[in-house]
């Protein structure tokens, strides 16, 4: 079983499930108490675009405390107010993959090499990835196009837009 949480209360496949029209990030991949550190990093990267993205965060799985759990939430609500959406619930692995169709882009701000499924999902259905340490290393090496997380820091709209027809492409043959 793989994670998510809507939100509301909205029901999977709904119409409702399109909270807005603004990019969605999914940001992951798991809860574990030393990758919400880089969760916490991961806010500060993405400061700039708040009110411009909705984030949602992967926090079904992983060993953290609640004093953790709730610190990172109440960072990135003072973030992201209303549009920040923790992942609590778990999904079917079968649909897990129809779920990703909902998001825009990935962000990994892991420095060790975890979430490839989430990464090879996103990659093969056209969408911006971006990622740190080994996962952005071994990507690239590889021919992918994947974007450095840090670039997040600049600011710049352009980084929140969809990939162009050519690397969406690029990255379906790798």
């Amino acid at each position: 079983y793989i994670p998510y949480y809507l939100g509301e209360t909205i029901e999977f496949g709904s119409e409702e499930s399109n909270i807005t029209s603004l990019p969605k990030i999914l940001l992951g991949n798991n809860a574990h108490s030393m990758n919400l550190v880089y969760y916490n990093k991961a806010l500060s990267k993405l400061k700039k675009f708040a009110g411009f993205i909705e984030l949602f965060a992967l926090m079904s799985y992983g060993e953290c405390t609640n004093e953790e759990r709730e610190e990172f939430y109440q960072n990135a609500r003072e973030v992201f107010n209303r549009n920040f959406h923790p992942v609590e619930e778990f999904i079917p692995q079968e649909l897990f993959s129809e779920w990703l169709d909902r998001f825009d882009i990935y962000l990994s701000n892991i420095p060790v090499q975890s979430g490839l499924g989430i990464i090879y999902n996103m990659l093969f259905k056209g969408k911006r990835v971006f990622l740190t340490g080994h996962n952005f290393e071994w990507c690239k090496s590889n021919g992918f196009i994947v974007f450095d997380v840090n670039d997040m820091i600049s600011g710049d709209k352009g980084l929140i837009s969809p990939l162009k027809m050519q690397e969406k492409t690029h990255n379906q043959k790798k």
